[in-house]
């Protein structure tokens, strides 16, 4: 999603990271599975370095490439990909507060904050 129309006429924008008015969310019934799946390929990779072979894991992952990943990039990749396939997103509207919570892919559900500003509730610094 690049661009949501808010039911106020604010337009929120996702063109950027580490935006103030977005969140990921993992929902409950998924946590398990996401910690346990995850578990298991830094526990690959971890494996892998202990016997000496995280270079074939890397190949393996990767392909082989001239630009190896290193294992911290390769972990990273990791989280990244097990977040974005198991989260959903999140917006808080900048101008009327509302929250948009992700349904389905391009869909979203608006809950009214009963504030009806904007209070940077996603956001990891407190609003001004």
């Amino acid at each position: 999603m690049s661009k949501l129309a808010c039911t106020c006429g604010h337009i929120i924008r996702d063109q950027a990271d580490s935006l103030p008015h977005k969140a990921s969310l993992i929902k409950d019934q998924q946590e398990e599975d996401f910690i346990q799946n995850l578990a298991q390929e830094i526990n690959s990779l971890l494996t892998a370095a202990e016997a000496g072979n995280l270079e074939a894991i890397l190949d393996e992952r990767y392909g082989k490439i001239p630009r190896q990943p290193k294992a911290a990039e390769a972990c990273y990749n990791i989280i990244g990909s097990a977040l974005l396939s198991n989260s959903i997103s999140a917006y808080e509207c900048q101008s009327c507060g509302k929250l948009w919570i992700q349904k389905e892919v391009n869909s979203f559900k608006p809950f009214n904050s009963e504030s009806r500003v904007y209070e940077a509730v996603l956001s990891i610094a407190p609003s001004t």
